[in-house]
């Protein structure tokens, strides 16, 4: 792979988001539900969750539709800290104001989503954490049939104490996430075509702990990516598709603070099929993750990739989400490169009434780490119900458990949290 070369990343795009389906809607590729794979800023095990908004109307601004919401969350956590021994609990009160700002133009399309996170621990104040985020996107249609889009994503968030890559420091790690998306996508008759160009960059804070200060300056990096997306659709309901990408990843501290070079080049490349019937809308694929290390030290990586993705309506109140994936992820762990992420997730909704929901979710996860004997299997169990007090006011109760088995000893880990939410909306 030709080193220092911008990289090609390719936008995955995620099932559509509707209650029923019919067998007259589009190809789910073909929608206008996309999002960066590299850009989902989720832990291997989701330990913290935003709730969804309460259903609202907003308010119309001329050619906008403004919608704020907040929301208060109340929980306990029996291993705030994620150790295999001695844990430590805590009630934790999170505020959360966020806003939606959508354009309502015949033409062209303008979004601005941004939020605050005030994160308080009852006992343990040196926990406490305030994140944000901004995202700005857009499209200007230059034509019936083809549209720039262009992005803009801040996020400042903070690591869960769980991760492999952070060490025990005084406080919680904070960072910096800045991401910049630019395209083109367009369709002839039954041929649809995306390019998509991503830069992020990602920026650690340096953290106290009992030993001195803890440096991460050689985990901030800059991710370059270009991708392309072919798709055909053969009939109303079913398609083909061929996804291309490739990646730079650079580190801005190179040796490490171990001495190593993590710079990498990135290229993946997948065929699938995709089809919409009644109460199903799937995408299959299969292909390849490669992975090319500018260090000798390190063994380039090359995994066979493939993927699962259905959204089943069951019955007119019951529908189940399926995922499967892969993935080469990042990490500073001594002489580690990376690792191969297989990802399950499971999901159950089920409608009681109107107003009443129950939801059944499990995530399993095998993080297997190249160069070093370390593999960490993850296990994410929850249910949540949820009722629609008014038409702008959500009560939410969620029981959830999360465990790491690692064949490291002291690496293991469980977590048992319950969450208390009310979303309020205009």
């Amino acid at each position: 792979m030709h080193k220092g070369s911008l990289s090609l990343c390719l936008f995955i795009l995620l099932l559509v988001n509707v209650p029923q389906v019919s067998a007259q809607e589009t190809a789910p590729l073909v929608s206008e539900d996309s999002e960066s794979k590299l850009i989902k800023r989720k832990s291997i095990v989701i330990v913290r969750k935003r709730t969804e908004q309460a259903e609202t109307r907003g308010i119309e601004l001329e050619n906008y539709v403004f919608m704020p919401n907040i929301t208060f969350t109340e929980y306990y956590d029996d291993n705030l800290f994620a150790t295999d021994s001695n844990e430590k609990s805590d009630w934790i009160t999170v505020v959360t104001p966020t806003f939606d700002l959508k354009s309502n133009w015949k033409q062209h399309k303008f979004n601005v989503d941004a939020g605050f996170e005030a994160v308080r621990h009852s006992e343990r104040a040196s926990e406490n954490t305030d994140n944000a985020w901004l995202n700005l996107n857009g499209q200007y249609d230059t034509s019936k049939n083809g549209r720039l889009f262009a992005g803009y994503s801040y996020m400042r968030d903070h690591e869960d104490r769980g991760s492999v890559d952070s060490e025990a420091g005084d406080e919680p790690t904070e960072f910096d996430d800045i991401s910049i998306d630019l395209g083109y996508s367009g369709n002839q008759g039954s041929h649809y075509f995306k390019i998509a160009l991503n830069s992020r960059r990602l920026d650690f804070d340096d953290v106290g702990s009992p030993l001195g200060t803890i440096a991460y300056n050689d985990r901030d990096r800059d991710d370059d990516m270009i991708g392309l997306r072919y798709l055909f659709k053969y009939s109303a309901t079913k398609a083909f598709f061929v996804d291309t990408e490739t990646d730079r990843r650079d580190y801005r501290q190179t040796p490490d603070n171990e001495g190593n070079d993590r710079n990498s080049d990135g290229l993946s490349y997948a065929v699938g099929f995709e089809w919409v019937s009644p109460g199903t809308v799937g995408r299959v694929f299969v292909g390849q993750l490669e992975r090319d290390y500018e260090s000798s030290a390190f063994e380039d990586a090359d995994e066979t990739d493939f993927g699962l993705q259905l959204r089943w309506k069951i019955s007119p109140v019951t529908n189940l989400i399926a995922r499967s994936s892969r993935s080469i992820g990042e990490t500073t762990l001594d002489n580690s490169p990376g690792y191969l992420l297989d990802n399950l997730l499971l999901r159950l909704n089920v409608a009681l009434s109107e107003e009443k929901a129950l939801s059944f979710g499990l995530i399993g996860s095998t993080a297997d780490y190249f160069a070093i004997d370390r593999e960490d299997d993850y296990l994410d169990l929850g249910v949540e119900y949820s009722q629609q007090l008014f038409s702008n006011l959500k009560f939410e109760v969620e029981l959830h458990r999360a465990e790491r088995e690692s064949n490291i000893d002291g690496e293991d880990y469980n977590i048992d949290q319950i969450f208390f939410r009310i979303n309020a909306a205009i």
